[in-house]
C-alpha cells in the first residue's frame, strides 16, 4: 500500500512538473513581436487620437517675418480626433485643431500614401502638396503605422500589467532604433531628414498590448527633435516669400506627445477616397 501511494504521489508530481514545463512565459520582446504580427494581419480598427505639438522657431527667422511670425517663437498645437482605419493603407479621421486661441474642425483621409483634407471654409476636399511631403517623414506616428513602429524596438522595459478600457494589457516602454524609424519613410530624402532630426533628439514609445488578443490597444509617442528648417521646407514643397532668405543653419525644435487608442478590431468600417475639387 505504501509503495502504491508513493508511486501515485510520484506520478502526480511528475505530471505537475510536466504541466509547469509546458507553461511558457513570453518575454516583452516576444509580446511586442507578436503584437506587430497581429496588427499586420488586422483588417480594420477604430481609433481615438490626441496630440500636443510644441514648436520653437529660431529668433532670426521669427524677426524676419515681422508681426506675422510672432506666433512662431513658441507655437503650441493641440489636436484630437476620432477615426477608422482600413489596413494596410486607408484611414479617415475627424480632427479638431487648437492653436493661438483658434479652433478648427476638419476631416482627413489617408489613402495609398496620399493625404486628403476637407477645407473647413468651403467644405471641398483638397490634396495639399505640403501635407503629402511632410507625411513622408511623419508616417511613423499615423494610425496606419502601428505594426511597423513596433518592429523598430531596440529595447523594451516592462512597466507591469494593468487594465485599459476594461481589457487586461501588458504595458511596455519602448526605445526604437532611430535608423529603423527613418527607414520607414517613403523617399530617400525623407529618410535622410528623419535620420538627421533624430541624431540629436529622442523618440520613446509606450505600448499597451492585450494579454488575450495580443493586439495593440494604445500607443504613446514622445518625440523631441531638432529639424533643419530648409530641409523641412524642401520636403513639404513650401517656399518663403520673395525677399525673405532662410537664415543659415536655421532649425526648429519640435516636441510631440501623441496617443492613439485602438478599439473595435475588425469591425465594419467605411473609408473611401474623397473627390478632390478642381483647382
Amino acid at each position: 500500500m505504501k509503495r502504491l501511494l508513493a508511486a501515485t504521489c510520484a506520478a502526480v508530481m511528475l505530471s505537475a512538473c510536466g504541466a509547469v514545463g509546458q507553461l511558457t512565459v513570453e518575454t516583452p520582446q516576444q509580446v511586442v513581436s507578436t503584437a506587430s504580427e497581429k496588427m499586420s494581419a488586422l483588417k480594420s480598427a477604430k481609433f481615438d487620437m490626441t496630440a500636443t505639438v510644441l514648436e520653437q522657431f529660431p529668433a532670426a527667422f521669427v524677426q524676419q517675418l515681422g508681426p506675422a511670425g510672432a506666433a512662431l517663437a513658441n507655437m503650441s498645437i493641440d489636436m484630437s480626433g476620432k477615426g477608422e482605419a482600413k489596413f494596410p493603407d486607408m484611414a479617415s479621421m475627424s480632427l479638431q485643431v487648437k492653436t493661438g486661441g483658434v479652433t478648427v474642425s476638419t476631416d482627413m483621409v489617408f489613402a495609398g500614401g496620399k493625404i486628403y483634407i476637407k477645407d473647413p471654409t468651403s467644405g471641398n476636399w483638397t490634396q495639399p502638396v505640403s501635407a503629402e511631403g511632410l507625411s513622408q517623414f511623419t508616417n511613423q506616428a499615423d494610425p496606419l503605422s502601428s505594426a511597423a513602429i513596433l518592429k523598430t524596438a531596440q529595447s523594451i522595459k516592462d512597466l507591469g500589467d494593468t487594465t485599459l478600457n476594461g481589457s487586461a494589457v501588458h504595458h511596455y516602454q519602448i526605445v526604437p532604433d532611430k535608423n529603423k524609424v527613418a527607414d520607414q519613410a517613403s523617399t530617400q530624402q525623407a529618410k535622410d531628414l528623419v535620420r538627421s532630426m533624430l541624431e540629436n533628439g529622442s523618440i520613446q514609445l509606450e505600448a499597451w498590448i492585450g494579454k488575450d488578443d495580443h493586439l495593440l490597444h494604445r500607443m504613446k509617442n514622445d518625440t523631441d527633435a531638432t529639424i533643419d528648417l530648409s530641409k523641412v521646407m524642401q520636403a513639404s514643397g513650401q517656399q518663403l516669400p520673395p525677399g525673405f532668405p532662410m537664415p543659415p543653419g536655421a532649425t526648429v525644435h519640435t516636441v510631440v506627445h501623441a496617443t492613439i487608442d485602438y478599439h473595435d478590431f475588425n469591425a465594419s468600417v467605411t473609408v473611401s477616397v474623397p473627390p478632390v475639387a478642381a483647382s
